[in-house]
């Protein structure tokens, strides 16, 4: 089992990488947190569109937090002929990636100057 709660435009590098080294069984299950909120496209592309995935989004609030929506996946990996392949590119994912970098580094500077 993998569980990412790091940077979520990193996530699919990470899941692909893990793939490529031969360190997930068969089946895996890698559960993905903050999967809408910062964002998280990349990943739910890659786990969405290739077949060697099943995988469902569970919608829930975030912790602290009650009125923000967020979403975790959580996918079965099977190895196929897709396993460890990178995702075919989109060109949309590029904006929406942005994006969800620059909430993530305003929510982090927002929750810094509390400390």
């Amino acid at each position: 089992m993998v569980f990412m709660d790091q940077r979520g435009t990193a996530f699919h590098d990470d899941l692909q990488r893990l793939e490529r080294i031969g360190l997930l069984t068969d089946p895996a299950v890698v559960i993905a947190d903050n999967v809408l909120k910062p964002g998280a496209p990349y990943h739910v592309w890659r786990i969405c569109s290739m077949p060697h995935y099943r995988t469902d989004i569970v919608d829930l609030r975030e912790f602290g937090s009650a009125p923000v929506e967020d979403w975790i996946t959580v996918s079965w990996v099977h190895r196929g002929p897709t396993y460890g392949m990178p995702a075919e590119d989109r060109r949309e994912l590029v904006a929406l990636a942005r994006e969800s970098d620059r909430f993530r580094l305003r929510a982090m500077a927002t929750s810094m100057k509390d400390l």
